[in-house]
């Protein structure tokens, strides 16, 4: 469900997963109405006590409001406004002073399925409700959002609210998500300005007509790869932190290079001098080398890489900030050259000096 489900008194702080259920409206009723008859599903048919006979867990999961490319909901606020922003024409609001709480898709959807696991390994542990909020710098007003995606689209279209009789929004709505934070591990890792700039990013590559299913899984690796810092993913994705200082293949766990070769954008890793240590499925389709013809060469060579700037700078920004982003140019093995949008994130492993770029290279249209 969402926050909507909870019997809303504004206040200030977020609502736990045992507030009282409800909603001034029918909408937010409605809500309510889920989680009721999910708990009297679970109580009455499926106890966590009873677990051992019926073999079914049931939990249910809130969150805040959410956003990110592909939304193409109707009523709903980005969609709205990237519509209006794509159109050239005014935005026009219902209600700008009311405050959400505005997550990234993947968010919450990285909590459920953290919790889908929990419950698939010991069920009747987590047959309960869990909120999977925003953080607390993400809730803002209609209005700010607005203005921050005009900004990000690089518009100057006004807003203006409409001026007809509007039904009841509540002013504030948040979510208190210490239980989710503390016993699944799980937290939000993208703050809002984030979460809008990769929805304009999305919308943006829609608009030039890239390889939209490239993009996502871009977005949805670069968010792996932030939680994955933040200590908040399973152990599913630990393999992005494994580098080796060696040009020989990753020594991966079975099924890890399966889950990287899923990917269909580019994914390498290599040391910092360029000598490729891993090559994915996705790279071998975009430039035609196999993996075994890759490892252990030049990355720079092998794709005859042409840099916006000296390979020296981008190298010392590198260093820097432990990433770089930028267009390069790259050569197929049958010679055509393609411009992609590429991704390099620097990894230091404490126990040695070595350092391994993992790159993400994205084929631009």
């Amino acid at each position: 469900t969402s926050d909507m489900c909870d019997e809303n008194r504004e206040w200030m702080w977020g609502h736990g997963e045992n507030e009282a259920m409800g909603g001034y409206d029918p909408y937010s009723s409605s809500k309510g109405c889920a989680e009721m008859v999910a708990a009297a599903y679970r109580n009455s048919f499926f106890n966590p006590t009873d677990h051992a006979e019926h073999g079914t867990a049931i939990a249910t999961a809130r969150t805040g409001n959410v956003i990110g490319g592909g939304d193409w909901t109707k009523d709903r606020l980005v969609p709205h406004i990237l519509r209006s922003l794509v159109e050239g024409e005014i935005i026009v609001l219902r209600n700008p002073q009311v405050i959400r709480p505005w997550q990234h898709v993947l968010e919450p959807l990285s909590g459920y399925l953290t919790l889908a696991e929990h419950l698939c390994e010991d069920g009747p542990s987590w047959s309960e409700g869990w909120n999977f909020g925003a953080l607390n710098s993400g809730m803002k007003p209609v209005s700010w959002v607005v203005d921050q995606l005009a900004l990000l689209w690089g518009s100057n279209i006004s807003w203006k609210q409409v001026e007809a009789y509007q039904p009841h929004e509540d002013m504030n709505l948040t979510l208190d998500c210490t239980k989710s934070i503390h016993r699944l591990k799980w937290e939000p890792v993208l703050d809002v300005s984030t979460a809008l700039r990769w929805t304009v990013e999305w919308m943006k590559s829609l608009q030039a007509e890239a390889d939209m299913r490239g993009v996502s899984e871009y977005q949805i690796a670069r968010f792996m790869e932030l939680a994955q810092n933040a200590g908040t993913t399973s152990s599913l994705t630990n393999w992005w932190l494994r580098a080796q200082d060696t040009a020989q293949p990753m020594n991966l766990q079975l099924g890890e290079a399966q889950i990287l070769d899923l990917l269909d954008e580019t994914v390498m890793l290599r040391r910092t001098d360029g000598l490729i240590s891993s090559w994915n499925r996705g790279a071998e389709k975009m430039y035609g080398w196999t993996k075994d013809q890759a490892v252990g060469q030049v990355s720079h060579s092998l794709l005859r890489t042409r840099f916006p700037q000296p390979l020296e700078i981008i190298e010392f920004d590198l260093a820097r900030h432990g990433q770089w982003e930028g267009k390069l140019v790259h050569a197929r093995r049958d010679g055509t050259q393609i411009e992609v949008h590429s991704r390099w994130v620097l990894y230091r492993e404490e126990s040695k000096s070595a350092e391994t770029v993992l790159e993400f290279n994205v084929r631009r249209h």
